[in-house]
């Protein structure tokens, strides 16, 4: 169960950027993502930080063709099984990488409508998503999007332009409005298994995933899928908590709701124990298993700016 949203400020909750975003909420992101960098020499930090080294692939060189050895050639190049066969020397020709794609796996299920103090998990994940595709644009990649809900998903193929990264925010936005207290179904028709069952066939070849999620459903079997993907892609997880997941102890009085049913949290400290335990003892796997495998991943609270909490995963550009 996930701690029901907090009354909105005084005002129309729907106005409120703290409860749903604004295309002008994450156009406005792009000054900030500027001093943020993304590239091939990153190492994790900050929250990224720990015995566990990763990297993100930078740019590689693609096989064009094999062709007679001329002077001044490399002789690390020379292919000598080829060569043995056709009796002359022959090397190999590479072309460098102009780009890959990078498409955004953007959580928008009823999970993320909450939080405690500054923002809804649903914003948090929307502004991480537009600062990391402002991030994208700025490296010079192509950028692509899903989007998803509990009932649909939307995919944006990767395009290299401000106008594509603008069709990807507004399907964010669209998303995010569409949540409201007490919306649930009896099954989810899009499932997170589902999304990154199919993630890989978004990349193409060599491409960069990042999914930006609360981690709700995320079990080893979907682990597994990203380390695979890993192997042949850059792979980021950026899990959004609210601060209230973690600690309930200053909490006298907590109503706690899956949509369908709610519960009051007494002051029962055993109770509160075992609510704020249940939550660290799962994103403690997530982290673990994620970071045995090498895949950069962060943390980002509902609380603090998300610029400033990106830019110290990134080591501050």
């Amino acid at each position: 169960m996930s701690p029901s949203k907090p009354s909105p400020p005084a005002g129309n909750a729907d106005n409120d950027s703290r409860v749903y975003c604004s295309l002008e909420q994450l156009l406005a992101l792009k000054q900030q993502a500027s001093y943020i960098k993304f590239d091939a020499r990153y190492r994790p930090a900050g929250l990224l930080a720990g015995r566990h080294r990763s990297r993100l692939r930078g740019r590689g060189m693609n096989f064009e063709e094999l062709r007679g050895y001329r002077s001044g050639d490399s002789v690390r190049d020379i292919d000598w099984k080829a060569s043995a066969h056709s009796r002359q020397k022959l090397v190999k020709v590479f072309t460098e990488e102009t780009d890959r794609p990078t498409v955004l796996l953007v959580d928008q299920r009823r999970s993320l409508f909450f939080g405690s103090r500054e923002r809804t998990k649903s914003v948090t994940a929307a502004e991480v998503a537009a600062t990391l595709a402002w991030m994208v644009l700025d490296s010079g990649d192509r950028l692509g999007g899903v989007v998803f809900n509990n009932e649909e998903q939307t995919f944006l193929r990767p395009t290299r332009s401000s106008l594509g990264a603008m069709r990807i925010l507004q399907m964010i936005c669209d998303y995010n409005q569409q949540l409201h207290p007490g919306t649930n179904s009896a099954s989810d028709k899009v499932t997170l298994d589902a999304v990154l069952a199919r993630s890989g066939n978004y990349i193409g070849n060599n491409g960069t995933l990042i999914l930006v999620s609360d981690g709700d459903g995320l079990v080893e079997k979907h682990l597994d899928h990203l380390e695979y993907l890993a192997h042949q892609h850059n792979v980021l997880v950026f899990l959004v908590a609210d601060p209230l997941e973690y600690s309930i102890a200053d909490i006298d009085r907590l109503v706690v709701s899956d949509g369908t049913q709610q519960i009051e949290l007494s002051a029962d400290e055993g109770a509160r124990e075992r609510f704020a335990a249940q939550f660290s003892e799962q994103l403690q796997s997530i982290k673990d298993r994620v970071a045995a495998h090498g895949l950069p991943f962060g943390v980002i609270d509902t609380v603090q700016p998300v610029d400033g909490q990106l830019q110290a995963i990134f080591g501050g550009g």
